[in-house]
C-alpha cells in the first residue's frame, strides 16, 4: 500500500521524483502521526 501511495504522489507531481522504500515511508508516518518524540532529524538519520 505504502508503495502505490508513493507512486500515485509521484504522478501527481509530475516530476521524477525517487521513490521511498517502504521502510522510509513507515518512518515519516511515524514522525507525522503523532505517536512517537521522534525529531523531524531523528527520523531522517534512522532512515539513512
Amino acid at each position: 500500500m505504502t508503495t502505490a501511495f508513493a507512486l500515485k504522489e509521484q504522478l501527481l507531481l509530475q516530476e521524477p521524483t525517487p521513490l521511498l522504500s517502504v521502510r522510509g515511508i513507515i518512518e515519516l508516518l511515524e514522525y507525522y502521526l503523532p505517536r512517537k518524540g521522534l525529531s523531524e532529524e531523528e527520523v531522517f538519520e534512522a532512515i539513512r
